[in-house]
Formats: structure tokens, sequence, C-alpha cells
């Protein structure tokens, strides 16, 4: 049952705040370990022709071709002298997951209290460190965010066939994020079976 027809307002607060801490934690980033292998290694191979292998290769055995247009994206755009400029995806994809357990928290709680304060709390989850204050792992926090708006979509009643196509979308970005998104695409294709909804 719906109990707040309209969250999106009370979640982006929520969004918002978890911007702001990780903005606040990640200011004096810099690029460490396997950030390397997207900045140096990919960089250097599509300046060489060889983009379907910079884009489209595995690395560690993971899609992430999502993983690596982006910073090569923001390298193109502007270079590496600020570091914080490339934890800004990990921050909004972060940003993203209290955003949609927020917003689908207080559709279905009774208490607007509860739902705030269960949401807000993922700014602070676990301790996160690994993820969220280290570039490289943008992937892994973009593919749970894209995973959990794949499912919210699909799970929606007034979801009509174009939201299923964003959804599918969706689903598609979160497994070339990282292979995190393989689970939220299984459980989606489930939720359409015993839905009964098909593209």
């Amino acid at each position: 049952r719906v109990r707040d027809a309209h969250p999106t307002r009370l979640s982006l607060l929520g969004s918002a705040l978890a911007f702001l801490v990780l903005a606040v934690l990640n200011r004096g980033i810099w690029f460490a370990g396997d950030d390397f292998s997207v900045v140096t290694d990919r960089y250097f191979m599509l300046r060489d022709g060889q983009w379907a292998d910079a884009i489209f290769g595995a690395h560690n055995e993971h899609p992430n071709s999502v993983h690596i247009m982006v910073p090569l994206l923001l390298q193109s755009v502007f270079g590496l002298h600020h570091p914080i400029i490339f934890a800004v995806p990990g921050m909004l994809s972060h940003a993203g997951v209290v955003f949609c357990i927020t917003w689908f928290l207080l559709r279905h709680l009774e208490s607007r209290g509860i739902a705030l304060t269960a949401g807000i709390s993922l700014v602070f989850l676990s301790a996160g460190s690994e993820t969220l204050l280290w570039i490289f792992q943008f992937g892994f926090a973009s593919s749970i965010a894209l995973g959990i708006a794949h499912l919210l979509l699909l799970s929606d009643e007034r979801t009509r066939r174009s939201g299923l196509a964003l959804s599918t979308v969706l689903g598609i970005l979160a497994v070339q994020s990282s292979s995190a998104g393989v689970i939220f695409v299984a459980v989606g294709a489930g939720l359409l079976v015993l839905d009964r909804r098909w593209l």
C-alpha cells in the first residue's frame, strides 16, 4: 500500500546529505591502486585506437564499460589535475542509492519519520570507505544505484511500457558497471515472470 504519494522532495534531501558528506570526506582524495589501470593503461589503449579493448575489456573478470568510459571522459575534459572530479560519479551513485531507498520507504511505511531515518542512515552505513572513498570503486557504487532503480521501476504498479524500457536500460548499465548488477537483473527478470509483464 502506498503511504506517501509524493516522496521525491524528501528523498532528494537525503541524497543531497549523502553527496555533501562524501564531498567532505573525499576532499583530499588522490589516485591509488587500480585507478591507474584506467587513467593510464585504458587511456593509452584508447588513444592508440584500441577502443574496443579499452572500453569493453574486463578488469579482474568484471564487465565494467561504464566504469571505464566515465573516468576516461572526465580525463579528456579535465585532465588529472583535480582528482576530486573523478570521485563525483561515485558520490552521485551513493546519493542515488539513498534517494531510491528513501523514496521506496516513504511510499510504503506508515511513519514518515521512520522512513526518513532508515533511508538517511544509508549515508553512514557500514565501513564503506573501500567503495565510497576510492575512485576506482565507482563501478560498484553505480552498479548498486542503477540496479536498485531498475527494480523500483519494475515493481511500481504505475510503470507503463516506457518505464519498463527505461528499467531495461538501467539494468544493462548496472551489469556493465560491475558484475554486482547481474543480481539485480536476475531479480528483475523474476519480477517480470511473476507479474507476467513483458516488453
